[in-house]
C-alpha cells in the first residue's frame, strides 16, 4: 500500500511541480492541429516541427502525418514517457525530457509549436531568438491561444497565431 501511496505522490509532485516552472498539461484538440497544420503553416516533410511543452505527444503525431519529422521537448518526465509509447513506431517523431532554460533546437527547425502560460512569453522570445542567432537562421512560431507582441505576427488560423522569429543578425529567411 506505501509503494500506491508513494508513486501517486510522486505523480501529483510530477505535475503540480512541472506548473511552478512550465505550463501545466492541457491536451491540444486533434481538429484544431490539422487545421493549424495544414493551413495556418501548411506542414510538408522538409519540415522540422518541434513542440515546446510536447505533452503526450499529439503536436507531433499530426506533424508526422503530414510527413514532417517531429521533436518534442517535454518538462514532465510521465508525459515524456507517455509521448514515447504513443510515438513508438512513429520514426518521424523524437521526444526529450528538457525544459526551456536548457533547450537547445535542433538545426533544421523550421517550426516551433507551442502553448504557453502567458507568463513565459518574455523569456520564450529570448530563447527563441537566441536559437535563431545561434543557429543562423529564421524559424516561423506556432503559438496556441498566447501573443507574442514582439514577434511579427503574419497569420491567424481560430486560436493559432503564426509568427516569424528573425533574429537581429539574421539575413536568412524560411
Amino acid at each position: 500500500m506505501i509503494i500506491v501511496w508513494l508513486f501517486l505522490a510522486i505523480l501529483v509532485i510530477a505535475f503540480l511541480g512541472v506548473i511552478v516552472v512550465g505550463s501545466p498539461y492541457v491536451p491540444s484538440r486533434s481538429r484544431d492541429l490539422k487545421q493549424a497544420l495544414g493551413r495556418l503553416y501548411p506542414l510538408s516533410e522538409s519540415d522540422m516541427l518541434v513542440d515546446l511543452g510536447a505533452g503526450d505527444g499529439i503536436v507531433l503525431r499530426t506533424a508526422a502525418a503530414f510527413g514532417a519529422r517531429a521533436y518534442g521537448i517535454e518538462l514532465n518526465p510521465f508525459l515524456v514517457l507517455i509521448a514515447k509509447v504513443l510515438n513508438r513506431n512513429n520514426p518521424l517523431v523524437t521526444i526529450r525530457f528538457g525544459n526551456l532554460r536548457s533547450m537547445k533546437l535542433p538545426p533544421d527547425v523550421t517550426v516551433v509549436y507551442t502553448f504557453p502560460n502567458t507568463k513565459d512569453i518574455a523569456s520564450l522570445t529570448r530563447k527563441l531568438l537566441t536559437e535563431s542567432s545561434r543557429l543562423n537562421r529564421n524559424f516561423h512560431l506556432i503559438s496556441y491561444g498566447s501573443t507574442f507582441p514582439d514577434l511579427a505576427l503574419e497569420k491567424k488560423e481560430g486560436a493559432h497565431l503564426l509568427y516569424k522569429v528573425t533574429s537581429q543578425k539574421n539575413t536568412l529567411t524560411v
